[in-house]
């Protein structure tokens, strides 16, 4: 790698440094911190960052409303949120608590589907 190069990599890093600078000293909000880390000899990857987080949150927010709404009993339904998919999967007493679920899911903010395969257990002698 030549000394140019290296040189001017980090008179850039440079340059944006002082515009984040000068942006917070004219007392604007409006400015972009750039944090620039890397190697010479590689290409650079971009990589995804998924909010695991995001997910987690939608499914304790599903389970929540499913705990507050009378008409349901949440402990033989299982949530799982992936990239905002909401999948129920379950046994309920009747046909109607698995509409009731599925409402219920996509009313929780954030949710863009719900899969449900909740099924009823209408006829099944076993669960009395």
């Amino acid at each position: 790698m030549s000394t140019g190069s290296r040189i001017l990599g980090r008179s850039v890093c440079g340059a944006l440094a002082l515009v984040a600078l000068a942006a917070t000293a004219q007392g604007t909000d409006s400015y972009i911190v750039v944090e620039e880390r890397s190697t010479y000899y590689a290409p650079r990857v971009t990589v995804e960052h998924r909010h695991a987080s995001e997910d987690t949150l939608i499914t304790q927010d599903v389970k929540a409303v499913f705990e507050s709404d009378p008409r349901l009993d949440p402990s033989h339904i299982s949530v799982e949120t992936e990239r905002n998919v909401v999948r129920l999967a379950g046994l309920v007493s009747s046909p109607g608590q698995a509409i009731i679920a599925a409402r219920d899911a996509q009313g929780v903010a954030g949710v863009s589907e719900v899969r449900n395969y909740i099924r009823s257990r209408v006829g099944d002698t076993s669960s009395r």
